[in-house]
């Protein structure tokens, strides 16, 4: 579990480093909002979606180390790879690159994690993995913020061999090469034994996309609110997420490493709170008899951090608005986690790779690219001012949080007859071994 939290931390730092460096990059280049958000939506989650396919089929398929050893080493020469682009065009290569490699890591680790915990005991070692995807998005405005005061963003350095470089540059190089090196602790890691439940098909071992896929036919219902309410979580918390430092950026003034300190901080401190204690809880329910308290729990905690978003994005004192979105990360960190287990918890072993796959085609690919572009799209089109960011970002939370809670709620039936068709599976599998 430390290995694979690890390796979901460096994942998202390579990825959310871009949210820090907007400005200057943007200054550098010369791109409009609706280009970087193509750039941490578009250009990172059209190959990060896709390749989350052959991803799924491979963990599935090979040893789950190996896997994602190669995805490590991708993602962190992609992002060192960032540091020497110098159009929009390379730096949209890079991404796509960051991407195609990180596909590997979620179906990888919800694959290995299933296999090493009971149902029952599932939720908080899935939230431990989860959060770290939060501890990235927070470390990334953290080392982000530091090494702007080594580095100034947009200042020219000369470089040995390698020319002149802007301080931005520097950053992505410094956070990337790294990545190479830790891609070998996988090995740490045994390989877990696959626990298949034979029940359910015929070949297990062989089972393809075309058995998930209809066992998603036999629970549409399910799966179409569970996947619709999950993206329109994601989406509502990456326009946060996205463009937060743009906010305190552009309207309040703050420079890089205050951003990275504070909200940072913020972020680090409501979701590594949050994140476990919501895991711990939904395992103790669970064993409590309520079965659909994976995604009961999340719909709940969007519902109660409608107010909290719409107030931080309110209020006039940059210190109180960051207080603020920590605490609504505290609460709706649920989705990260929670909603995973829910997919995880009743589906065979041999297809939890490309159940995870699948939800990265749907969720990751729809939340990814339509947080931070819808928030661009408002702030260029709507209000047409860049200091208007954050009304953009308050339109799409007021939107977002109660139409989530809405969508799920229409999947806990569904998902309670799922968990005793489970379990059913499991009992069958047990009496004939």
């Amino acid at each position: 579990m430390a290995v694979l939290f690890l390796f979901t931390v460096l994942s998202v730092l390579d990825r959310n480093l871009l949210t820090l460096l907007v400005g200057p990059i943007k200054a550098d280049l010369g791109l409009s909002d609706v280009q970087l958000s193509l750039l941490y939506g578009l250009a990172f989650a059209i190959f990060y979606a896709v390749m989350g396919l052959p991803s799924g089929w491979m963990i599935d398929r090979f040893q789950r180390r190996v896997v994602i050893f190669w995805g490590v080493v991708v993602w962190s020469f992609a992002t060192l790879m960032t540091g020497f682009a110098q159009s929009y065009s390379t730096l949209f290569g890079a991404r796509a690159v960051v991407g195609a490699g990180e596909a590997v890591l979620v179906p990888g680790s919800h694959s290995i994690i299933g296999d090493l915990f009971p149902r029952e005991k599932m939720a908080m070692p899935m939230s431990v993995s989860a959060l770290g995807i939060k501890v990235g998005q927070g470390l990334a405005l953290l080392i982000g913020g530091a090494l702007t005061t080594l580095f100034v963003p947009d200042k020219l350095y000369m470089l040995p061999f390698l020319g002149e470089l802007r301080g931005w540059h520097l950053i992505f190089i410094v956070v990337g090469a790294p990545g190479m090196l830790m891609a070998f602790l996988i090995f740490l890691i045994p390989e877990p034994k696959r626990r298949i439940q034979p029940t359910f098909h015929a070949a297990s071992k062989a089972a393809g996309y075309d058995v998930y896929l209809k066992f998603v036919r036999q629970h549409l219902r399910f799966y179409i609110s569970h996947h619709l309410g999950i993206l329109l979580y994601g989406m509502t918390a990456l326009s946060v997420i996205t463009w937060a430092p743009a906010y305190l950026g552009r309207v309040h003034d703050w420079e890089e490493s205050r951003i990275g300190l504070w909200l940072g901080t913020a972020l680090l401190m409501g979701t590594c709170a949050g994140m476990p204690l919501h895991g711990f809880l939904a395992d103790r329910f669970f064993q409590r008899g309520v079965t659909d308290i994976h995604l009961r729990y999340t719909a709940i905690s969007a519902i109660i951090g409608w107010p909290i978003g719409i107030a931080a994005f309110m209020v006039g004192n940059p210190y109180l608005a960051v207080m603020l979105i920590g605490l609504l990360f505290f609460v709706i960190s649920t989705y990260g986690g929670l909603s995973i287990v829910a997919v995880q918890a009743i589906v065979p072993s041999d297809l939890r790779g490309k159940a995870s796959s699948i939800m990265l085609l749907i969720i990751g690919m729809g939340g990814t690219i339509l947080g931070p572009l819808v928030v661009a799209l408002i702030t260029d089109y709507g209000f047409k001012d860049a200091k208007q960011v954050g009304s953009a970002i308050l339109i799409c939370v007021a939107i977002g949080l109660p139409l989530t809670a809405a969508v799920l709620s229409r999947a806990l039936a569904p998902m309670r007859g799922m968990i005793a068709d489970a379990k059913a599976r499991d009992a069958a599998t047990t009496a004939a071994a």
